[in-house]
């Protein structure tokens, strides 16, 4: 039990906190349920219920929330390793030419990435 609280573990805090929390709600309902067959009233407070709630949907939504931050982040990354991976081509490439052509590319560059800005 105490692995959970560790920073570095294999389990989910967040996913067994909805998950418990779900629980609870679903034997609320059962035993509001049986209770009703019976003839008993169940008397449970609202706020207690809807905290339940809260609880479940903000554990079940953090979590799928951090899921899809992971894989937007490793394609970030993987996009930035890439576009590294072109300037050093484009840097070798670059050194090749002469340093007289180099000022008409460079003149060229900026005249259409200043184009592009003003589309």
């Amino acid at each position: 039990m105490w692995e959970l609280f560790k920073d570095k573990n294999e389990y989910n805090e967040k996913n067994i906190i909805g998950f418990l929390s779900f629980a609870l709600m679903c034997v609320f309902g059962v035993v509001d349920l049986a209770m009703g067959i019976i003839g008993i009233e169940l008397m449970v407070n609202d706020y207690i219920y809807n905290s339940f709630v809260w609880v479940t949907l903000g554990s079940f939504g953090i979590a799928g929330a951090e899921k899809v931050y992971k894989k937007w982040g490793n394609h970030y990354l993987k996009t930035v390793r890439e576009s590294q991976m072109v300037q050093k081509k484009l840097d070798k490439v670059w050194a090749t030419i002469p340093s007289s052509e180099q000022k008409v590319l460079k003149s060229i560059i900026r005249k259409n990435t200043e184009d592009k800005v003003d589309e």
